[in-house]
Order: structure tokens, then sequence, then C-alpha cells
């Protein structure tokens, strides 16, 4: 038998002041179940909601919480685990980076950064939390937000880095590791291209994956400069070994004095002054 306690999620909203507006936890309450609704949409083949949400407990006392409970329509895929994994993996990383999250659409991320709008001098602390998980929720959320639906600027041109975390679930992504900032750019193919291009450049990238790579189409900034996402439609590998093996293979490359020893090139520009 299952046990459907695996399947709740709540959140937890604690005051600052000797009363909890009620507006403050509705909008918490209300803005994570917008998220999970969000969530539920972006993971279903029919791109339809599957699960309704259901109260499953209330706590008044301090810190004021709501527990609700997913359950399944009739006829619909049992997304369940899925949709309150994929949430809470989304905001933990909503707290660490501006990237958007794996299934966060517009909306699931204003749903976010609503989720802790309420925090200031009334609303001390929101959190969000499963039976095995709690996150508290911060400004950085919104902050991460911001960056991600209000970027810098876009721009052609092309980044390198190691290929990494290729997923091909509901179309193909992969990132870009770029070691000097230490940064990760998350990329994905150009629609643009046609169907030959596209399958080429898919089995380009797979044959490629974990090597030092050049990447080329549409980079996207945030707002400080930095490359956080591509619209790629090449990409090259990079040498991976050294040129030339030892000092005796460079020789004559940079040769300044036509194949004179040195004490002689200088005698002869000595002389022609």
């Amino acid at each position: 038998m299952v046990n459907d306690q695996v399947h709740t999620i709540g959140v937890r909203v604690r005051e600052s002041g000797p009363f909890l507006m009620a507006p403050d936890f509705l909008s918490s309450a209300n803005n994570l179940l917008r998220l999970l609704g969000e969530i539920d949409i972006a993971l279903s083949p029919s791109l339809s909601r599957t699960s309704d949400w259901t109260l499953k407990e209330l706590y008044r006392h301090s810190p004021a919480a709501i527990v609700v409970e997913p359950v399944v329509r009739e006829g619909q895929l049992d997304n369940r685990s899925a949709i309150i994994d994929t949430v809470m993996e989304g905001i933990a990383e909503l707290k660490e980076r501006d990237i958007r999250p794996r299934y966060f659409s517009d909306q699931a991320l204003n749903s976010a950064r609503e989720l802790v709008s309420v925090l200031g001098d009334r609303v001390h602390q929101v959190e969000v939390f499963t039976p095995t998980m709690r996150i508290v929720c911060n400004e950085t959320i919104a902050a991460n937000v911001r960056e991600i639906l209000h970027p810098g600027r876009e721009m052609v041109g092309s980044i390198e880095g190691f290929l990494e975390a290729m997923n091909s679930h509901r179309g193909f992504t992969f990132a870009l590791y770029e070691p000097v900032l230490a940064s990760r750019v998350d990329c994905q193919l150009d629609p643009d291209l046609d169907e030959r291009e596209l399958a080429q450049l898919k089995k380009r990238i797979y044959d490629l994956y974990e090597n030092r790579v050049r990447v080329s189409g549409a980079l996207r900034t945030n707002r400080k400069g930095e490359v956080r996402s591509a619209i790629v439609r090449d990409v090259e590998t990079l040498r991976t070994n050294a040129k030339f093996s030892d000092a005796k293979a460079v020789s004559g490359i940079f040769d300044i004095t036509g194949g004179l020893g040195a004490s002689e090139y200088v005698r002869r520009m000595r002389d022609a002054g």
C-alpha cells in the first residue's frame, strides 16, 4: 500500500510581530499552489493538470502552516512525486543561482518570486517543506528570478567550455561548463535549424560530450554581463593536446634573424646603421 504522506507539501509562515496577518499567510499558500499547478502542467504529456490539491493539515499556531496533498485526476498520469520533487529542486536552485530551473515557465518563476514577496516587517520567514525536506526561502529567490526574467542582453557570439549535463526529456538541452569563471551556461539547439541540421548538431554534441568545445549562436547575459544561456547553431571541438611536443618543434616559427646566429645578426644590424 502506498503511503500518501510522501506526496505532501506545505508552507510555513513565521510572523515578525505579535500577529500574523491573514493576507500574508494566504498569499504564500496561494503562490505555492500556483507554482504546483504550473509545474504539473509542464510535466504533463498533454500539458494539462493531472492533480487537484486538497487540504491535508492546517496549523494556526506560530508559525502558521498549511499542508496540501495531490489527488490524481481520473484518467491522468500519476505525477505526484515528480511535481513535488521538481518544485522543491527548483526553489533550492533559485536560492543558489540565476538560472531557470527545469520546467519552470515564466508563470512558475513569478509564483516562486511572489512566494517570498511577503518577507519584510510583518513576516520573518517563509519555509516550504515536505516530509523529508525543508527550504527556508529568502529574498535571493526574488532577485534571481528578476535576473532570469529580465536578462542583460542577447548577442551573437561564441563561448568555450566543457559539454556536460545533457537531457533529452521534453526537448534536447545541455550545459556548458566555463572553467575560467566556474560558471554553467544552459544551452538548447536553435529551433530555426532544419531537421537535418538539428540531427547533425545533436549527434556532434553527443560525440563531444565532456570535451572542450566552442559553441556559437545567440548568447544571453544577465545584467552583470555574464553569459547564462545560449541558443546554439554550431559546436566545434577545441584542441586538448599541445600542438608542439618539445621546444625543437617550435624552432623557426618566430625566426626574426633570417637563420643567422644572434652575434652575426647584431653585427650586421650595427654595420647597416
